[in-house]
């Protein structure tokens, strides 16, 4: 009733102005930091939104996150007029630019629309035109290139070359191969990029037309336009970044992969929006409906979408948000979805893939830069004895006794001015042997044999996959003798990103899942002891037994997974961009209390045999900065409660007075130590009168035109505060097959490790000994402190124990540092950062904890 009222009361405001403010709605996510975070919810792609409070906030989606919804607004009748004129209008100030992309245009906006690039796309380094010159100039560019042709034309030159027979010629001879064999080889690579592009631009897709009775066309990539209704069918990859009209699913969901961006295999979750698919959800309506898309004009950053839809309906006009949740990413593949109708924004060169794609460079190695300036050494001594040379030349030349030399010029005609100016040239070609031309054919030579080698290496094969070791360029085969510093992250990288339940801690008592005999004692239990007493009908209802079902609530509602049909169509399987989120599910799921499915609007459980209903009344996403994720649920009891999972360090810290945490601290330092991934979860139980203050304070902080971030998150704030704990859950991530043979090679080669993480100090310092980072016999230093000057007391410190040590065991004692986020930061401020640098060059091994993605990248 209330959606439907907030539409009505919308469409009469609208006829009364003429045109209806809209508000547009956004997101900007952190981009994927794989493993630098304590847990991958980091990677969670959803954009949720708090359910809807009135008709201007969209209906709420599970599985998304906290939404902006006034990015975007109605263009002022000066924008309007000049995206007439131009197609795109300026905000004013620093404010992006706003496109308008008119759906099933008249022949005028049709005329708007066709002003934006074509979908056609190139990667190609050279063109027809420009290929000559472009090559050219990038060859003499290079200094011995310029030089040796410089060398080859003064050959040529009779009054200068010291040689007359064929010879004079070996130089541009020598140096036409060279430049011949690169020609080659570039206009090969660049032609594998315009195959590739050609394959891409002939993919076929399906455009809605009207087209007498063939309302559904086939046409290729290249041919897609901006404003163009196109049917993406499952399995099929998406051609130019799209807004979801309409999708086959009746509650407006629909499932991507991202695989070919993002490497992640994953499924994530976009919407519709029930009112624009009410008109979209046939070939018909879909061609008759008219309207435009107001977002922002093509930019870089693939994790942000504003804008709003407008559907125009005779006088009236519905305006709409649109998010990123319903945006489409050019190179993403529909699953799991029969299809789904998009209008076309952005084409093109113009879409975020391609502006995240930069022109190939000129890729060359630090060998080649290192050659091209030792080069200017002996041609600065080559330009100092020649210029010696050809003045003593000139004083010198009446001296010489050379009347009775008839092979040699007249005195005067030998000692004029221009003839001992050339003869410089000519010192210059007998000097020029010390810059030897041999020396690019050889490292030519040798980049040949060492591609040949890495592309052949028995030994670097990926024997679960089969996939062998490639160098797509020869540029760079030598950087791999010069690398001095390895930088990576944990999860993915060191871990196989295969996240196993192993332990959680509820009401002070420590269950085991999937444990041996010898890990369950006494202090560890099976977990069964606890899900077995929530599944009995005559539980005494105690407040242990309310904690351990509101603990497994939380892993089964609180989360973004995307329940998949299992090979044999019955079973289920979780897919989701956080693997830990899949464990956690799986292992609720074990325990009875299984994820079913979700909706729209709810979050289905099964439990003891009958399926149980949560309305969804918002979600407020995981990133980086809150380090948490909560999710709101009316359940069948009618009770508003607050599932909220994350850092200890953030979770503990919001919990209400007058708990008991000691032995839960205890457990999370145990589970730690052990290697373990935590995550800390509680619950809150709100009044339904309080929940509607909160909701509209929230719809209006989210409505706001001005620091909508910060407003959006103070308000969010209040609700997870005032919370129970209700337990710990410690997952593992185990090493890959030979990382600690790999990492201690590479320190034995003299190569310094860096491993950044987001975990605990206690956790990253297990996986730093158990993968190799550190030895034990190995000093390790740990720097933990919050200021200044008590972070430059530590490394001062840890400067003078290293330097005493180093002349103790006359540098054969190796160091390890391991440092926390907070303390990173205050160790790169300007007055320590030198200090800093110096400490870790001492160290052959450091670990970064509690890192946040920023830092991880500074770093």
């Amino acid at each position: 009733e209330r959606e439907r009222e907030g539409v009505e009361m919308r469409r009469r405001s609208s006829s009364r102005r003429g045109s209806t403010s809209r508000r547009g709605s956004g997101q900007d996510e952190d981009v994927k930091e794989a493993g630098v975070e304590d847990y991958s919810m980091l990677d969670a792609e959803g954009t949720s939104m708090l359910a809807e409070v009135d008709r201007e906030v969209r209906p709420s989606r599970p599985g998304t996150g906290v939404q902006d919804l006034s990015g975007a607004r109605v263009p002022s009748e000066t924008e309007a007029s000049a995206r007439r004129r131009g197609g795109r209008a300026r905000r004013g100030g620093n404010e992006p630019e706003v496109r308008k992309v008119w759906i099933n245009p008249d022949e005028d906006h049709a005329r708007e629309n066709r002003r934006f690039p074509t979908n056609y796309i190139s990667t190609t380094k050279y063109s027809p035109w420009n290929l000559l010159p472009k090559f050219l100039f990038e060859q003499f560019t290079l200094f011995s290139n310029a030089y040796f042709l410089a060398v080859g034309c003064l050959y040529a030159v009779d009054k200068i070359t010291p040689v007359f027979t064929g010879g004079r010629y070996s130089t541009l001879w020598t140096l036409t191969v060279v430049i011949v064999v690169a020609f080659v080889k570039d206009v090969w690579e660049d032609l594998n990029r315009l195959r590739s592009d050609r394959a891409v631009n002939r993919h076929a897709t399906r455009r809605l037309a009207q087209d007498g009775d063939e309302h559904v066309q086939d046409t290729t990539w290249a041919r897609v336009h901006v404003g163009d209704i196109l049917r993406i069918e499952k399995d099929e990859a998406v051609p130019a970044d799209m807004v979801i009209l309409a999708c086959s699913s009746d509650d407006g969901v629909a499932y991507i992969e991202t695989k070919q961006l993002d490497g992640e295999s994953n499924l994530k979750v976009k919407v519709s929006i029930p009112d624009v698919s009410d008109h979209f959800d046939n070939i018909q309506g879909a061609l008759e409906t008219r309207g435009y898309i107001d977002c922002e004009a093509p930019n870089e950053l693939m994790y942000r979408f504003n804008g709003s839809i407008t559907i125009l309906q005779g006088e009236e006009e519905v305006v709409l948000p649109l998010s990123y949740e319903n945006f489409l990413l050019r190179g993403c593949t529909l699953r799991n979805t029969e299809y789904v109708l998009g209008v076309v924004v952005n084409t093109g060169r113009e879409t975020k893939l391609m502006m995240n794609i930069k022109p190939a460079p000129r890729k060359r190695s630090t060998v080649e830069k290192k050659t091209s300036y030792y080069y200017f050494v002996p041609f600065t001594m080559q330009i100092v004895f020649c210029s010696i040379l050809a003045v003593l030349s000139r004083s010198e030349c009446r001296r010489l006794p050379i009347r009775d030399a008839w092979y040699f010029a007249q005195p005067d005609e030998n000692c004029a001015f221009l003839p001992s100016f050339l003869r410089f040239f000519t010192y210059f070609l007998t000097f020029s042997s010390m810059i030897p031309i041999a020396l690019n054919i050889f490292i030519e030579i040798a980049r040949v044999f060492h591609t040949i080698q890495v592309s052949s290496d028995g030994d670097m094969i990926d024997e679960s996959t089969g996939t062998k070791s490639e160098a797509r360029t020869s540029n760079l085969t030598t950087e791999l003798g010069q690398v001095s510093y390895v930088f990576s992250d944990k999860t993915g990288t060191l871990t196989a990103n295969r996240m196993v339940f192993k332990k959680c801690s509820v009401g002070g008592v420590v269950y085991g899942w999937d444990l041996d005999d010898a890990a369950t004692s006494s202090k560890v239990l099976p977990v069964e002891k606890l899900s077995s007493k929530l599944h009995d009908q005559n539980r005494s209802g105690n407040l242990e037994d309310v904690i351990g079902e509101e603990f497994f609530k939380v892993l089964s509602i609180c989360h973004a997974v995307v329940p998949e049909p299992g090979p044999d169509g019955q079973s289920v399987i979780y897919q989701s961009s956080s693997p830990d989120e899949v464990a956690l599910a799986t292992f609720a799921k074990a325990q009875g209390f299984e994820f079913a499915s979700r909706s729209n609007k709810e979050i289905f459980v099964q439990r003891d045999g009958h399926e149980e209903a949560y309305e969804i009344l918002g979600v407020i996403d995981f990133d980086s900065t809150r380090k948490r994720m909560s999710v709101i649920v009316r359940g069948p009891d009618a009770k508003v409660k607050v599932y909220t999972k994350g850092a200890d360090s953030v979770i503990l810290s919001r919990l209400a007075p007058g708990q008991s945490l000691n032995k839960a601290k205890d457990d999370i330092g145990a589970f730690a130590v052990e290697g373990l991934r935590t995550l800390a979860l509680a619950y809150r139980q709100v009044d339904d009168a309080w929940f509607d203050q909160w909701s509209k304070r929230y719809a209006e902080a989210r409505g706001s035109l001005t620091d909508r971030e910060r407003e959006v998150e103070v308000v969010a704030d209040e609700i997870e505060r005032a919370l129970t704990f209700v337990g710990v859950t410690a997952i593992e991530d185990k090493l890959q097959d030979g990382v600690p043979d790999t990492l201690r090679s590479l320190r034995q080669a003299g190569i310094a490790i860096w491993i950044l993480t987001g975990d605990k100090q206690e956790t990253a310092i297990n996986i730093g000994l158990s993968s190799g980072t550190f030895d034990e016999d190995m000093d390790i230093v740990i720097i933990n402190e919050h200021d200044v000057p008590g972070t430059s007391a530590q490394i001062d410190r840890a400067l003078g124990r290293w330097t005493a040590l180093a002349v103790e065991t006359e540098g054969l004692k190796k160091y390890g540092l391991v440092i926390d986020g907070a303390t990173l930061h205050f160790a790169l401020a300007p007055e320590l950062e030198t200090k800093f640098i110096n400490l870790t060059r001492m160290a052959k091994s450091v670990v970064g904890c509690r890192l946040s993605p920023k830092q991880s990248l500074k770093s």
